[in-house]
């Protein structure tokens, strides 16, 4: 049976329309004033006016900025989703949420720019297990889902890789290298190395960063014109959506928001070498009715 998901909340903030609008997954989009709505009513997802053909997989509320939902909602979401997992996806300004707020009860969170590594996590686990990660008990702390994560058993069909690590200096190199030889593949320094060595010798290149800035820029170019065309995994703090777009078009493939979980950085050089270029739909916004997807570039109105 095919995976469907559902998503409400702020759905068509540009942090969030190309991911859900690139899903290769059934996506039904439903705005936050229906299950405002279904507060009220003995609803589940196999009761549902929202259900059509089958149950969903899984239901995700997008949250832009912190405190834009209050708890009311997340519970009637709950409330809807019965056994299946909710999970809310955080965008750029909700990165002080725990800190200076109170984060929502009762559903995991995800930042937006680790969410393609763990969806597919998610889909993998689903397909062949039927019980994900995301499926744990709303009790569970973020220690506990990261420990969950990084004990993952998930194939990503490379066991005997080679990844350059470009760091300024040998702390940067050996934190980034120690992640990467826990996944059992073998590091090389670039900047240590000569050009001759690293030629045909590296699968992918993990780039170390603080901020996109001019230097990292030249750096980039440098790597991709001079080093070699292999794909290029970066660690920066905090990156926001302009920036990664900006990083994907100077041919950066994927970049994992620092701090990081170890399965985030794995995943992401395993699909750095594996992925394939696609073009992404929009999401639209909303305008009071539901809307269900089918495609595998994301949701179509019907």
């Amino acid at each position: 049976m095919a995976t469907r998901i559902l998503v409400t909340g702020d759905y068509w903030h540009s942090d969030f329309k190309d991911l859900i609008g690139g899903c290769s997954v059934s996506t039904t989009l439903v705005t936050v004033d229906k299950f405002l709505h279904l507060q009220d009513q003995d609803s589940t997802i196999s009761s549902s006016p929202f259900a059509t053909e089958a149950t969903f997989d899984l239901v995700v509320i997008a949250q832009s900025r912190q405190g834009q939902f209050d708890q009311s909602l997340i519970d009637a979401v709950n409330a809807f989703a019965g056994a299946t997992p909710v999970v809310m996806m955080l965008g750029s300004w909700c990165e002080g949420e725990i800190r200076s707020d109170r984060p929502a009860e009762g559903v995991k969170r995800v930042f937006w720019h680790q969410w393609r590594g763990r969806f597919s996590v998610f889909l993998d686990q689903l397909e062949n297990d039927g019980v994900t990660h995301w499926h744990g008990p709303a009790t569970e702390t973020d220690a506990d889902c990261i420990e969950a994560a990084n004990s993952s058993s998930v194939n990503l069909s490379h066991n005997h890789l080679t990844v350059g690590v470009s760091a300024w200096n040998v702390e940067a190199y050996d934190s980034i290298s120690s992640a990467i030889n826990s996944f059992g593949w073998k590091t090389r320094w670039v900047e240590r190395s000569s050009l001759s060595s690293l030629a045909g010798a590296v699968n992918a290149v993990c780039i170390d960063a603080d901020s996109l800035d001019k230097n990292l820029e030249r750096r980039i170019t440098w790597l991709k014109a001079r080093v070699f065309e292999v794909p290029m995994v970066l660690t920066l703090n905090f990156p926001r959506n302009n920036e990664v777009s900006d990083l994907h078009n100077m041919g950066v493939s994927h970049v994992v928001s620092k701090p990081f979980e170890l399965n985030d950085l794995r995943i992401a050089i395993s699909q750095s070498i594996e992925s394939r270029p696609q073009s992404a739909s929009s999401v639209p916004a909303p305008k009071g009715a539901m809307k269900v997807g089918k495609s595998a570039l994301g949701p179509s109105a019907i």
